[in-house]
């Protein structure tokens, strides 16, 4: 139903489909919102990429998002547990003037350029510690390598 909605909005184009690495930066350079609306993330990849664009990003606050985004920031974020939250936050995007997606997507864009592995990895370190099992997550900065530690020796 939300789909559908969407795509009755005039100049409005809804992909839902795997787009090839050469093909993702058109529609991110296209694109006044993009929409990540995970329902279970750790880590996207997706929305370092969209901020890289100078996106504006409407996404849950789930996993690593909310240590990389702020809302009304840098992008829109909502709560996933709220069954209107998604609405909520397409409408305050598609209510936006240009000009504010604009300072929303100069913040992302400068927020990416500003990500570093180290910030990362010790933001999701302090995110996860002392959660699970205890077996936690191994990460080599040097390459961005993520690896489980019980089949690494990495430390």
């Amino acid at each position: 139903p939300i789909i559908r909605q969407l795509q009755s909005i005039p100049r409005t184009k809804v992909h839902q489909r795997f787009l090839a690495d050469a093909q993702i930066q058109y529609p991110l350079k296209a694109a006044d919102v993009l929409v990540i609306p995970y329902a279970d993330i750790t880590n996207s990849g997706s929305l370092l990429l969209a901020l890289s664009f100078g996106c504006c990003v409407v996404a849950p606050r789930l996993g690593s998002i909310p240590m990389i985004v702020t809302s009304g920031i840098n992008a829109i974020l909502y709560d996933p547990e709220d069954a209107n939250g998604l609405k909520n936050a397409l409408i305050a995007a598609m209510t936006m003037t240009a000009a504010q997606r604009e300072i929303i997507g100069a913040n992302a864009l400068a927020q990416a350029k500003a990500m570093r592995w180290e910030n990362l990895a010790e933001a999701l370190f302090t995110k996860n510690q002392g959660k699970g099992d205890g077996a936690g997550i191994a990460i080599s900065v040097t390459t961005g390598a993520w690896s489980d530690p019980k089949r690494s020796s990495m430390t």
